[in-house]
């Protein structure tokens, strides 16, 4: 499957086109395709490809529609224990070279508890503690701290997850936050093939490498670090061992291709301990 080409931003003002507004939105973040016919007598046919179970890929989030002026956002719970800490352990990592940039950050930071609001981890943490320690990870690997790629961390998540487009986003921080998070978003190979599919193939995986920018493979490598580093709270075994074999095949090379060896051996570790647990029979 191809991205969609068209991006979105204008604002739906009747109830049919927020529906067909939110729509086009899920798809477009999920390699999904739709074409629309209109009709006589105001009739309109949508036709939609997606590549996988439309539940698995549409968060419970977004069966509400944050995009009506008329709805207030419940924000994040920046109360939660060690919330705070967290928080300024990120921030004291940063080496920002102007006020500027700092105050990027910061919107990146409101943007983030705005949007994904009470949303919360397996874990109970609130969810955008999630794309703060991913910034925080992402941080510790370049040597010259990138702005973008951090501000692109803390917001990797919120065009799949959220009501929030990629537009909106390129146009609240710059065109080259958006394309890291559009990458990430969806990060396939110059051929327009899903990294998943290309796992086991190693000449497809230097292809992909070499077609990314080292921003987006940092941003991409430091979700998959936390999400192994917390995978303990995922209750199904197959789910972890999906997740960690994933890591094995793609995730380690990829931290090494980049230098991060200590990185690649934490997540051989963690993967190789998830692979031999015994799942539960029923």
């Amino acid at each position: 499957m191809s991205n969609m080409d068209e991006s979105i931003f204008d604002i739906a003002i009747t109830e049919p086109l927020l529906h067909l507004f939110l729509a086009k939105k899920i798809l477009q973040a999920h390699y999904g395709h739709m074409s629309i016919e209109r009709g006589g007598h105001d009739e309109i046919t949508q036709t939609y490809v997606i590549p996988t179970d439309a539940r698995e890929v549409r968060p419970k989030e977004m069966d509400f529609s944050e995009i009506d002026p008329e709805t207030e956002l419940a924000e994040s719970n920046e109360a939660y224990p060690g919330a705070k800490k967290q928080e300024e352990e990120f921030l004291s990592c940063l080496t920002l070279s102007t006020p500027e940039e700092e105050a990027l950050v910061h919107k990146a930071l409101r943007f983030i508890k705005k949007y994904h609001g009470p949303v919360k981890r397996k874990s109970g943490e609130p969810f955008y503690l999630h794309p703060v320690m991913v910034a925080k990870i992402a941080t510790s690997f370049m040597q010259d701290q990138d702005v973008d790629v951090i501000i692109a961390a803390l917001l990797h998540d919120v065009v799949e997850d959220t009501a929030v487009t990629l537009p909106q986003i390129q146009l609240m921080f710059n065109d080259h936050i958006g394309q890291i998070v559009d990458r990430v978003t969806h990060l396939d190979s110059v051929s327009n093939v899903i990294y998943r599919l290309q796992l086991q193939d190693h000449e497809n995986l230097n292809q992909l490498l070499d077609a990314e920018e080292k921003g987006v493979l940092y941003v991409k490598l430091a979700d998959r670090l936390h999400n192994m580093r917390t995978i303990k709270f995922h209750s199904i075994v197959a789910k972890q061992k999906k997740i960690a074999g994933e890591s094995l095949s793609f995730f380690v090379p990829v931290a090494k291709y980049l230098g991060l060896y200590a990185v690649a051996e934490e997540l051989k570790a963690m993967s190789t301990e998830v692979m031999e647990k015994e799942e539960l029979k029923p």
